[in-house]
């Protein structure tokens, strides 16, 4: 979601935290994640994830924080370059 969110603005976005716990081991079947942002600001964000099993069980939970960065921006001396979008 940030990334699609940042490419609508012409932006890249490049991840500077992620911790994920692995709650429960799943050897086949679906699994379904729904993530939503805590904090949606003009150059980071924060969004946590839940993964769950088709029993509706938690088998992972995350966080991560991102940079949302500008075309043509620099970042460790490189100039920061947006990709395309592809649409199908």
């Amino acid at each position: 979601g940030a990334a699609l969110a940042a490419l609508a603005r012409s932006q890249s976005v490049v991840g500077l935290e992620n911790h994920t716990s692995f709650l429960n081991a799943v050897r086949e079947g679906k699994l379904r994640a729904t993530a939503r942002p805590l904090m949606r600001g003009r150059r980071t964000q924060v969004w946590e994830a839940t993964v769950t099993d088709a029993e509706g069980r938690s088998v992972a939970t995350g966080r991560v924080r991102f940079l949302a960065l500008e075309a043509g921006a620099s970042l460790a001396g490189e100039t920061v370059k947006v990709k395309e979008s592809s649409k199908s």
